[in-house]
């Protein structure tokens, strides 16, 4: 799972950090979480473009930021960016006295970055959902993979090529739960039908908890069509037959600037939906719907102090860190 792919939205980190806490405080208490986290690996990445996500915290003008910071391709005036200094001298060069002052003026970078997220080495440069310009919200980068974020995630990923059942990517705004494809409105996946059920089971599971209705389907069919992007990536290039992205709260009302009163309400939906994903892939296709959270779980008898707890409470403490230290 990964999140924070695109700098504005704020919501994405904050439900793969809930994920994680989740996770940590119910095992050795939920039979589910606990049976689940034994069985598989979860591999959690709540901030894939940290510097974008800091960016977007960083000034007012920038809190809709979408791409990462590359700056090869920047060009730079002066406007709502990092600070400047200026200076007055005065004297000959053997007594020269200056006088400097940080101004409130910055740089305003209006074709900093890349979309990560077009970055992909999947159909990237296609004709229609990138572009080759640097001052576009969608400019795919110089390369494929030529981000040192992607290559990162790509490299990790193909490590474990073969093992890894299932990928979520979590984006915001509309709701809705997307399977492949996203770069083309016509071709159907191989595992189709199976995308359907688990797709069918997730929006369920959120509809549960606090009524949000989450429509699924292929990327190319409910939302649009792009290219290099990460789920289409994950399928057709690892083999990864759950792959799946998830654009989280709202429909458009509040659009990026979700209230804060949605972060936890969203979180919370989203959690059973993930652990359905997990219960899915180890069951296999003839795996039939159980709601979740269920009434009664009773604890396993599983001490806190094991080392799957400690090692989920650092990992949760440590994200927590990094996510207010880029608040500031």
């Amino acid at each position: 799972m990964d999140a924070g792919v695109h700098a504005r939205e704020w919501i994405t980190p904050a439900t793969a950090l809930y994920f994680i806490h989740q996770l940590v405080t119910r095992y050795g208490h939920d039979q589910t979480v606990t049976d689940l986290l034994e069985k598989l690996d979860w591999y959690v990445a709540p901030v894939i473009n940290a510097d974008g996500y800091i960016y977007s915290w960083s000034h007012p003008a920038r809190r809709l930021w979408r791409k990462s910071t590359a700056y090869y391709n920047s060009t730079c005036a002066d406007g709502n960016g990092d600070p400047t200094s200026s200076c007055t001298c005065t004297g000959d060069d053997r007594d020269r006295n200056c006088t400097c002052e940080k101004t409130s003026t910055a740089r305003n970078c209006t074709c900093l970055g890349v979309d990560l997220n077009r970055n992909w080495d999947v159909r990237w440069g296609g004709p229609i959902g990138s572009s080759t310009d640097p001052c576009s919200d969608v400019y795919r980068g110089r390369s494929p993979e030529s981000e040192p974020e992607i290559k990162g995630v790509s490299d990790f990923i193909m490590e474990r090529r073969g093992t890894v059942q299932a990928y979520l990517t979590l984006h915001s705004l509309g709701q809705l739960w997307m399977s492949p494809y996203a770069f083309n409105a016509t071709k159907i996946p191989f595992d189709h039908e199976d995308h359907v059920k688990l797709s069918e089971i997730a929006t369920a599971a959120i509809n549960r908890v606090h009524g949000k209705q989450y429509r699924h389907g292929r990327v190319a069919d409910i939302l649009y069509v792009a290219s290099g992007d990460s789920m289409d990536w994950a399928y057709d290039k690892v083999g990864i037959v759950h792959s799946y992205a998830i654009e989280l709260r709202d429909v458009w009302e509040h659009e990026f600037l979700l209230p804060p009163d949605q972060i936890v309400p969203t979180a919370q939906e989203m959690f059973p939906a993930f652990i359905q994903v997990g219960l899915y892939v180890w069951d296999g296709p003839n795996y039939e719907y159980v709601p979740y959270p269920t009434s009664g779980a009773g604890s396993t008898g599983r001490l806190q102090e094991s080392a799957v707890y400690q090692w989920l409470l650092a990992t949760s403490l440590m994200m927590c860190i990094f996510t207010r230290a880029a608040a500031y």
